[in-house]
């Protein structure tokens, strides 16, 4: 959580934001406040698990206190992913059984294609040789 407390005393510098988005969330460095390319630094004196610092635009170090360990949501969380995990299932059984009768359906008609040949081929022999 970003503090309004500036600091000075920086040590190394961590990362930095590799994606900007105040619209969905990302896994990673990404950020919906500061824009990708800011730098993180650890504090002297302060372990990285409690706070960092953070670039800002004026030159000048933000504290951000670490409150827990962020978790990137899953679309297929809750009652609506569950929803989302039946829906999915039954438009993939649906499409397998599609494309199985399409590909018999196929088989079918090649059999059938090849049968009418031979038969007429038959046919045609005897009626040439009747002629």
């Amino acid at each position: 959580m970003i503090s309004d407390e500036y600091v000075t005393e920086i040590d190394n510098e961590i990362g930095h934001v590799t994606r900007y988005s105040d619209m969905e969330q990302y896994s990673g460095n990404f950020s919906n406040a500061y824009m990708q390319g800011t730098k993180y630094y650890s504090i002297k004196g302060i372990s990285t698990d409690q706070a960092i610092a953070v670039e800002g635009q004026n030159g000048q170090y933000i504290k951000a206190n670490r409150e827990a360990e962020y978790k990137m949501k899953s679309p297929f969380d809750g009652q609506q992913g569950f929803i989302k995990i039946i829906l999915f299932s039954v438009v993939g059984i649906f499409f397998n059984v599609l494309i199985y009768k399409v590909i018999r359906n196929n088989a079918s008609n090649m059999k059938r294609d090849n049968d009418y040949e031979q038969s007429s081929c038959i046919y045609n022999s005897i009626y040439l040789l009747s002629c």
